[in-house]
């Protein structure tokens, strides 16, 4: 995808023949290069991945937790000593 534009941006300093050929080994129907090119299968439901993403957001999360509960503790007197 991202030949074809550079192609058709310079396809002044290209002959028409060798355009056109390029053209066609991309664009063909039956076996140009983005119809036989193999896609990865993607991955529904692995236990992996949502294991892993449940990690890092909890290791993200853990730091905050932590200080919000110590600035919490700290300052639980302030509002009561104060009035």
């Amino acid at each position: 995808m991202i030949l074809f534009p550079l192609l058709c941006e310079n396809c002044w300093y290209l002959t028409a023949h060798s355009y056109i050929a390029r053209k066609h080994f991309f664009t063909n129907e039956e076996n140009g290069y983005f119809k036989t090119r193999r896609r990865m299968p993607v991955l529904q439901n692995s236990t992996t991945i949502i294991t892993h993403v449940v990690k890092s957001n909890f290791i993200n999360v853990l730091p905050m937790v932590v200080i919000r509960g110590w600035i919490n503790w700290m300052f639980s007197n302030l509002v009561t000593t104060n009035k």
